[in-house]
């Protein structure tokens, strides 16, 4: 069995070796963009290891990948929990509440906006952009899943039943009906053993 290399953060290096050969050849300008893309896919957010390997191997230093990188805001410097909770701040969301939205849900989980559960299980942002489902906010999206006409006691609540398992995802391997873009919501009555935010 081959012998993967890895770094001190113990990332496997091969993978990085895989994206790095299709691009060989090509003009270092447009692969990196492209390169870094890839890099993320592969690894789930961008170790630092693998960014400065692939800047010095593309022909530029790290500082200046990093310039490229943080200009874009679906890079990710660090790995993401299991479960990505995001809070609409966009200005329906806002004027109806959104910073006790997630004042409440820092609080419950113990963590502030850009990070991650000391377990890895749950990564918290703020969404500076609008979900389109203004007519249900204040909200909050948990892996895609819109949980809106929230109150700071349903947002701990929401965020209660998907720590214990109650509210559960697809990629769980529990099937949820066609289309699962956006769920309708109503209001989630704490106490109420309610899991589903349409149910």
């Amino acid at each position: 069995m081959a012998q993967h290399k890895s770094d001190t953060a113990g990332i496997d290096l091969d993978k990085l070796e895989e994206i790095l050969s299709r691009w060989q050849g090509h003009d270092p300008h447009e692969a990196l963009v492209p390169v870094i893309e890839e890099i993320q896919h592969a690894y789930g957010y961008l170790p630092e290891a693998a960014i400065d390997t692939a800047a010095r191997r593309l022909g530029f230093t790290p500082t200046q990948a990093y310039g490229v990188l943080t200009f874009y805001s679906e890079f990710r410097l660090q790995p993401r929990g299991r479960r990505l909770i995001r809070v609409c701040e966009g200005s329906s969301c806002y004027f109806r509440g959104a910073a006790r939205i997630g004042q409440a849900v820092c609080e419950r989980l113990g963590i502030g906006y850009g990070e991650t559960t000391a377990d890895d299980k749950i990564t918290l942002e703020r969404a500076d952009y609008c979900f389109g489902s203004c007519q249900v906010g204040p909200e909050i999206e948990i892996n895609g899943r819109v949980f809106g006409h929230l109150t700071p006691e349903t947002a701990r609540e929401v965020v209660d039943q998907v720590l214990s398992g109650q509210i559960q995802f697809p990629e769980d391997g529990h099937h949820t009906p066609e289309p699962p873009v956006l769920e309708e919501t109503r209001p989630i009555r704490p106490g109420s053993g309610n899991g589903r935010a349409n149910g």
